[in-house]
């Protein structure tokens, strides 16, 4: 496990969210999408960044609605997967949903992804629904995950609640 710094994103990330962006995802999201919600001209998404020596290695972003935190985003750089990055911004976006009262998280999940799902998995969330055709470069189906905040790492033989 490495420990990141993990910080809020701002304008002056853009750059390296797009880096990372580009390089964790089949379907990124372009520039124009981060520099609206970081200058605040799409209002709610908020981003965590993980650094490791001053590098952007990880991202998360998030919005909440309600009672219900959802994550829009978590990407990590290639070459720090399976270090704990990821786990940490998921705590991370849930303690911001804590903080916003809400009481539940959701995001949508590649079927195929199984390393996120797995990720996802050991912290509670639950397969609530199958949104068929979902990507649309490739037709994949989403899989809607739920999970109740604060997340927390469950052992293997815990249940989720």
């Amino acid at each position: 496990m490495v420990l990141a710094d993990i910080d809020f994103c701002t304008l002056r990330d853009v750059d390296a969210l797009e880096d990372l962006e580009q390089r964790s995802f089949s379907q990124p999201w372009v520039r124009g999408i981060f520099a609206a919600d970081l200058g605040r001209e799409r209002p709610g998404a908020l981003y965590l960044g993980a650094w490791l020596k001053g590098c952007l290695v990880g991202y998360g972003a998030c919005a909440w609605t309600g009672a219900r935190l959802h994550i829009l985003r978590l990407a990590v750089a290639p070459q720090v997967r399976r270090f704990g990055v990821g786990s940490q911004l998921l705590v991370a976006l849930g303690e911001i949903g804590v903080g916003a009262s809400c009481r539940r998280v959701f995001l949508e999940l590649r079927k195929s992804n199984t390393g996120a799902g797995a990720l996802y998995a050991r912290f509670g969330f639950l397969e609530v629904e199958v949104r068929k055709n979902y990507y649309s470069e490739n037709g994949e189906d989403a899989l809607i995950l739920e999970a109740p905040l604060p997340l927390r790492e469950r052992l293997h033989h815990e249940k989720a609640t």
